[in-house]
């Protein structure tokens, strides 16, 4: 028998303090007699016990003595949802308390949209072993672009082979992580990528992997999470099937990518002996050129996100490109944009400069100089037929889109517009309960203080990791510690990053922390950047020395500023809290505006042991 105390309770479970004393396993079933209730209640069957089974085990960050049981109601007795009811003794009561859920409802969800809007990783959608849509946001674009080739065309589905993509997706395997360490090689004009999996290589071709990778700029590891989606979770994607023009039902399950390292920390990789292996081993990691497969691409909200409306437009052109020409017709027009069909393929790479004749839209207007109109090559199609370009700005190219702009405007009633992808709010709520359940990084949301930026909001699951616990037992109450981290760093780690500069990107350090501890209380921390150890070898020594006497994390920092922490899912809760509380809706909405970075915290200990070769 223990002596315990309710922390919180509903009709369905509660959450128990207990003395950390006793031995307590998850699945255990529990009696539990409520002895004050049943001095001070009449309810019928409140001296009986009621059966729960344990789900949860927490530690006390505060408190060493006690631990925190959560568990579910097994028992048919309904004595406590009765008891509730009594407690609310009058519908203002009643509502009262069902507001104050709503409020910290809405707040939660406020921030959650402005993770899922912010995140630097890739959330990505399979159907069995294809990748079939992944999602953007403000931050992931650089992984988004990173497996673009030379044409600017999307590889990622080559990253997912079918040969991976079955060992991540094994029948029974709810979820699982990988390393994935990649390069690109060019090669005749050609972009090739390289990619390995811990699993899919011997020690020596690993070894080889990253000495011949390392050396690269394009050089970067990846963690890749999978998820198998539940029966739930695909009955509610199956249900916009139409929307996306994607066939929901069929999607298995759900990946998380993410970056962990680039060539900040690639000589790590050059540590280890070179084998003496033949270049040619890694051909068995190249990327396949041909792609059968394009995934879609989804912004995270349902706002635009193009700079200007596009329209289906169709007019003859002659395209030029190192004094070659190539015919071609206009599939689609804005003022500063051109998608066009060629009636011949034409070898060229993104990025590289040609000039339009528009040979029609010439005779409408013979002032405007349309035979040589400066383009930039944004996109080529597998078959190199199809092109999206974008207009040179500069004082030649003013005249030009003027012209296309009052062709546009003056042909509103005739031009069709070419429609943007954007989600629903049902979808992206459909969304938003899959992705929560699958968070694979901190996030960490920094508002203003005066003049300064400091860390706000921290977002957390269930039981904690072993570094966020470190940071919940330096903290009080609620509230976590995030010191170790930014104390004396926070131009490096805040302020600077989450400038708002147009273009901005995420920024990345790596910190090292060793703990010292005498049983479960924390006696001192030591935090280091990886720019501040003087030598490789002084930060091995770091790392041996915290093995020894505590523990030792590595965790990866990401921060970029915040420009509009709004989202159409958040309007639309703000809205709903206003009608129960205007003061709390204004609250909130004044509590997000005030968010002016984002960053996320991502524990990488693993990886780096790995990659100085100090795993145990």
């Amino acid at each position: 028998m223990v002596h315990a105390v309710t922390a919180d309770i509903s009709p369905s479970g509660a959450r128990f303090k207990v003395p950390t004393a006793f031995n307590y396993k998850l699945g255990e079933v529990i009696d539990v007699h409520y002895v004050e209730l049943a001095k001070t209640s009449v309810l019928d069957g409140i001296h009986q016990k009621i059966q729960y089974r344990v789900v949860g085990i927490d530690e006390s960050y505060e408190n060493d003595a006690v631990k925190f049981l959560r568990s579910v109601r097994l028992s048919q007795s309904d004595v406590i949802e009765r008891f509730i009811q009594q407690s609310l003794v009058d519908e203002s009561q009643r509502a009262r308390h069902d507001n104050q859920d709503k409020i910290i409802r809405a707040r939660t969800r406020g921030f959650e949209h402005t993770y899922l809007k912010h995140t630097c990783n890739l959330p990505l959608f399979f159907s069995g072993n294809e990748l079939k849509l992944a999602l953007m946001t403000e931050n992931n674009q650089p992984i988004w672009q990173y497996w673009h080739d030379e044409r600017n065309q999307q590889t990622l589905d080559s990253l997912f082979h079918p040969e991976r993509m079955d060992m991540l997706t094994r029948p029974g395997l709810k979820g699982s992580n990988n390393v994935l360490y990649a390069f690109t090689h060019e090669h005749q004009g050609k972009q090739l990528f390289f990619s390995m999996m811990m699993p899919e290589a011997t020690r020596e071709q690993r070894q080889l992997f990253w000495h011949v990778g390392a050396k690269r700029a394009s050089w970067k590891a990846f963690r890749l999470s999978v998820f198998e989606l539940s029966d739930k979770e695909r009955e509610a994607l199956a249900q916009h099937s139409t929307e996306l023009n994607l066939d929901t039902q069929s999607l298995t399950h759900c990946g998380m990518l993410q970056e962990i390292a680039d060539t900040s920390s690639a000589r790590d990789y050059l540590l280890t002996e070179k084998p003496r292996l033949a270049s040619k081993e890694l051909n068995k990691f190249r990327h396949a050129r041909k792609s059968a497969n394009q995934p879609i691409c989804l912004y995270f909200d349902a706002q635009s996100r193009r700079k200007e409306p596009r329209y289906k437009f169709r007019s003859p052109l002659v395209l030029t490109i190192n004094n070659t020409q190539a015919e071609g017709t206009t599939l689609d027009l804005s003022k500063r944009g051109l998608s066009l069909a060629l009636a011949r393929p034409i070898d060229i790479a993104a990025n590289t400069m040609c000039s339009i004749n528009f040979k029609e839209l010439q005779l409408y207007d013979k002032e405007v100089p349309l035979s040589e109109v400066p383009y930039r090559i944004v996109r080529i199609s597998a078959g190199g037929k199809k092109l999206q370009l974008e207009i040179e700005e500069k004082k030649e190219t003013i005249k030009t889109v003027h012209f296309l702009n009052r062709l546009i405007t003056h042909n509103q009633d005739k031009l069709t517009p070419n429609k943007e992808l954007l989600p629903t709010n049902e979808l992206l709520e459909g969304l938003h309960d899959i992705m929560l359940d699958k968070v694979v990084c901190t996030p960490v949301f920094a508002s203003k203080k005066g003049s300064a930026i400091a860390p706000s909001v921290i977002g957390v699951n269930y039981p904690l990791l072993p570094h966020l616990a470190l940071f919940a037992k330096l903290g009080h109450e609620e509230h976590f510690s995030l010191e170790p981290i930014y104390k004396g760093r926070s131009n490096t780690l805040l302020a600077a990053p989450m400038k708002r500069i147009d273009g901005a990107k995420p920024q990345y350090n790596e910190i090292y922390i060793s703990t010292v501890k005498f049983g479960t209380r924390i006696q001192s921390v030591e935090t280091q950047l990886l720019s501040d150890f003087d030598s490789t070898k002084e930060r091995i020594a770091f790392i041996k020395k915290a093995q020894t006497i505590g523990e030792f994390f590595a965790l990866r920092l990401c921060a970029a500023p915040v420009f509009d922490p709004f989202t159409t899912l958040l309007s639309l809760d703000l809205e709903e809290l206003a009608q129960i509380s205007l003061h709390n809706a204004r609250n909130l909405e004044k509590e997000i505006k005030a968010v002016v970075g984002y960053g996320e915290i991502v524990d990488i200990t693993e990886e780096v042991l790995v990659r100085l070769e100090l795993t145990r």
